[in-house]
């Protein structure tokens, strides 16, 4: 019905198999329908995939983790990312744009990126392991992803993703933040860490992303969440 009603044909759709890594994969129009009910098959160990094909739709599942979109406006490619806390240390939104630069000849300089709703540094607390494995990507101006609260670390990882595609070469005016919680707007959102605590119903939310038959006169792509 979600994707019905967003304009999407549900055949078209390939969805990994996330597993919170850094890997992303190309899909191409053979990959239409992977990872679907009944033989969930899609990517394996994969958190981003990237096309130039405008017959598949690409989607990322997520709840606290970073629903990330990137789109190439010049060779109309788009890329969606999965990035929890070991993508975004693992820097896959870079990667993303490294794959998609060897695939379709992107130019980061050319690539739009939206980065939506999930839990914000309001909300996300986590241990030293996180903060530590952050500070060893040396991303420039990466403290300013970290957060000091008393005796404990929050994790601001909107913009710990906006500075790896910063160093990816995507300029900082073409990158938008949703700035939407969803730890704190469980109304309308799902949070993994807040189902977790009793605080709100378990759940999942769908970004969905297909490229448009190319217009040089418009040069978007479709989205939706």
């Amino acid at each position: 019905m979600f994707l019905q009603a967003s304009g999407f044909d549900v055949a078209d759709l390939s969805v990994a198999l996330q597993t919170h890594t850094n890997t992303v994969a190309v899909a191409t129009s053979a990959d239409r329908g992977r990872g679907l009910y009944p033989a969930f098959d899609g990517f394996p160990g994969t958190d981003g995939m990237v096309t130039n094909d405008v017959s598949v739709a690409l989607g990322v599942i997520v709840a606290d983790c970073v629903p990330l979109v990137l789109y190439d406006r010049r060779v109309h490619a788009l890329g969606v990312v999965h990035a929890g806390w070991r993508g975004t240390v693992g820097q896959i939104g870079r990667r993303a744009v490294a794959a998609m630069t060897q695939a379709f000849d992107s130019d980061p300089e050319d690539v739009v990126a939206g980065i939506g709703p999930s839990i914000g540094p309001c909300c996300y607390e986590v241990g030293d392991e996180v903060i530590e494995r952050w500070k060893e990507q040396a991303v420039e101006n990466g403290q300013r992803a970290v957060i000091r609260r008393d005796s404990s670390y929050h994790f601001d990882l909107w913009n710990a993703n906006r500075l790896s595609l910063i160093e990816a070469g995507v300029s900082r005016q073409q990158i938008d933040i949703s700035g939407v919680c969803v730890r704190c707007d469980m109304d309308r959102y799902f949070s993994y860490r807040a189902a977790r605590q009793g605080k709100a119903l378990p759940g999942r939310m769908l970004m969905v992303a297909q490229l448009l038959p190319r217009n040089d006169n418009l040069n978007y792509g479709q989205e939706s969440t």
